[in-house]
């Protein structure tokens, strides 16, 4: 029997370590200005995580912008005050890898009053040059996958081409996520799959001997999103020519969640071809479970997940 773990010592490390941050490329940056477009230097903006109630705060610069980096995705409320002018409350939603454009515009007023409004996600993103698709929880329980490996699903993403996670593409590369090395045909920006590029969390994993190959598949159930991007410009992926996968696995919030799954597969249940007429007899178990939560309430959180 194989196993595969994801985080198995995710509490044990969370507890008897030192404060540790996972390194997310998600961001929010804009301009604080006046309503006639003139931009407010030293307001406070604010950020605030709505699933884990983690806060942060910034100052405009003297061109009245902020940035806030190093975003997990979720949604976030984001505020902005200033002397002599209404506060401004805004709730957004980043994804994986993006930066998300939120200009804040506050009203001139002596009374001590606020706006909230919902930031909608624009269709041309003006902040970014790269082609971006991302798939969600929901989307990557949704859409068939063979093997519960997810990253056949880069191949279906606009602008990609290839058949996904085939398997046969390095030593152990079968078409399941058990695999030690997981190779996907799919490539981009006129590159082959050799050029592709895979990070979880920020944590490179893309393998230093068989170029463009996944050396890890996270437990598909512990994924929150999954961004498949081209045509991006930075020096942080510079081995990345083809293809960057991003993935985000979930985290804690502080109310406990968690998942079970029981899946169940044998000879009976594979369709039979004009060239195969049978299967050699086999079954296959795949149990899989996560569980997360709050250790100090919009503090400190735990996730671990096991297949």
């Amino acid at each position: 029997m194989r196993h595969s773990r994801s985080f198995p010592i995710c509490l044990m490390v969370l507890l008897a370590a030192l404060p540790l941050a996972a390194q997310f490329s998600g961001g929010i940056e804009g301009v604080v200005q006046d309503q006639s477009g003139g931009a407010l230097p030293g307001a406070t903006v604010g950020l605030k995580n709505l699933a884990t109630g983690v806060a942060a705060t910034t100052k405009s610069s003297d061109s009245g912008s902020y940035r806030f980096s190093s975003l997990a995705p979720g949604e976030y409320e984001v505020t902005a005050s200033n002397a002599g002018f209404n506060n401004a409350q805004v709730h957004i939603n980043v994804q994986t890898a993006q930066t998300a454009n939120l200009n804040l515009t506050l009203q001139v007023t002596g009374a001590n009053t606020s706006i909230s409004v919902s930031a909608e996600t624009p269709p041309i993103d003006t902040a970014d040059s790269r082609l971006q698709t991302t798939m969600s929880t929901q989307q990557l329980q949704d859409l068939p996958v063979q093997g519960r490996n997810f990253l056949g699903l880069v191949a279906v993403a606009p602008g990609i081409t290839g058949h996904g996670a085939v398997g046969g593409g390095a030593p152990g590369d079968a078409q399941d996520n058990f695999s030690t090395e997981k190779t996907v045909d799919a490539s981009g920006n006129g590159r082959n799959q050799s050029g592709n590029e895979f990070s979880l969390d920020g944590l490179n994993i893309t393998s230093n001997i068989l170029q463009g190959t996944a050396s890890l598949t996270p437990n598909p159930d512990s994924v929150q999103e999954m961004a498949i991007q081209t045509n991006v410009f930075n020096v942080e992926h510079g081995r990345g020519s083809s293809v960057q996968v991003a993935i985000t696995t979930k985290s804690g919030t502080n109310g406990y969640h968690g998942t079970g799954a029981y899946f169940y597969s044998d000879q009976h249940l594979r369709a039979r071809t004009e060239f195969t007429k049978k299967y050699e007899p086999f079954k296959k178990h795949d149990l899989s479970a996560t569980f997360g939560g709050p250790i100090i309430k919009n503090h400190t959180f735990f996730f671990a997940s096991v297949e």
